[in-house]
């Protein structure tokens, strides 16, 4: 028997402070050593991943207006960045050059730290800056406006690994936060936005099937894939750590039925990783299924890429495929990809303190 939950894009998953805490736990000696030594930020790389799977203002000048049949199609889709009561969606990555912008103000939430920057229109690029008073369309059922236009910055992590004082600031975030140009929402919290001038987004609905779970498991378990990454393990280790042996332990176990409010089909994931231990490398074995209405499952051919947490599903466009939202390591970033592993949408959120 299948139990049906309430839609929705997925379940938050707080792996990463739970990430956080423990690094901070393993690393609070290295964290106070560097705050007496002054050196260039820089951010931590992730372990080696086997995949089975007040900042200076620059004036914009300012072009021509552009008009409604020159301006480019919306996105697939946009990720919601929340800060404070406000909830706004990246428009463009800011790179090395940011539009003119008002005085940051800095947000604290959940270990994360938050720079807004008020964007006049004039100043926003008018490719973007003709977005204002469209629609869209938050996570599925929420209709917001665009009123307006802000400079984000987010970061996470210990002041010390960025060489900077002992809090963040407004400024700092702004700094080291890879800021991007985004537009203000009037309304909707959420994950995911998609212009209401598109197909609407499809959430699955979440439901409970033991047995299918168990059916893929066993099947991905018993897979060609399983079988190289086991090979891989043991290459690593007879490298690495060749007096010691330890078979390879995918302890990290996320299952996931969603059925289709649609077409009525039923899909099935099974997403099996290693712990991520400080040295050793991340495994990250996907298997999704479509099951028929016997039980049958049909293996779908996918792409992990750099996804460590399957957050869950939607259909963007609306023609019965699902599309994958998760994170990357550290589950400090956001990403909406396609099963074949073609990232779609991406938002990042630097780390800055110990990986181990």
């Amino acid at each position: 028997m299948t139990t049906v939950f309430q839609p929705g894009v997925f379940t938050a998953t707080h792996t990463y402070l739970t990430h956080l805490i423990a690094y901070g736990l393993g690393c609070g000696l290295i964290g106070a050593s560097l705050m007496f030594a002054a050196k260039p930020p820089a951010v931590v790389q992730g372990p080696p991943t086997i995949e089975l799977t007040e900042t200076v203002s620059v004036p914009t000048t300012m072009p021509r207006t552009v008009t409604t049949d020159e301006m480019p199609a919306a996105p697939a889709v946009w990720v919601v960045i929340t800060a404070g009561t406000r909830s706004y969606i990246k428009l463009s990555d800011g790179g090395t050059v940011l539009p003119r912008h008002g005085k940051p103000k800095l947000f604290e939430h959940d270990w994360v730290s938050t720079s807004i920057a008020p964007v006049a229109d004039a100043d926003v690029p008018p490719v973007h800056r003709a977005r204002k008073g469209t629609e869209v369309i938050v996570d599925g059922t929420c209709r917001a406006t665009i009123t307006g236009f802000a400079v984000v910055a987010r970061l996470s992590g210990d002041t010390a690994y960025a060489s900077e004082e002992d809090t963040w600031s407004a400024a700092s975030v702004m700094r080291l936060g890879a800021p991007v140009l985004a537009a203000r929402l009037d309304g909707c919290t959420g994950e995911l936005a998609r212009s209401a001038s598109l197909s609407p987004m499809i959430v699955p609905e979440v439901i409970e099937d033991k047995r299918l779970v168990a059916a893929a498991k066993k099947q991905l378990y018993a897979s060609a894939d399983m079988k190289t990454a086991r090979r891989e393990w043991a290459a690593w280790e007879a490298e690495m750590q060749p007096s010691q042996h330890q078979e390879l332990d995918l302890g990290e176990l996320s299952t996931k039925v969603v059925r289709h409010p649609k077409t009525g089909a039923t899909f099935v994931s099974i997403h099996a990783t290693t712990s991520g231990a400080c040295g050793s490398p991340n495994i990250s074995l996907w298997g999704l299924y479509r099951a028929d209405d016997a039980g049958t499952l049909t293996r779908i051919p996918t792409e992990v890429g750099e996804l460590i947490v399957i957050d869950g599903f939607v259909d963007l466009e609306g023609d019965g495929e699902l599309e994958v939202v998760g994170r990357p390591w550290l589950d400090t970033e956001r990403m909406v990809a396609r099963t074949d592993g073609e990232v779609i949408e991406r938002l990042e959120r630097p780390f800055y303190g110990c990986a181990c």
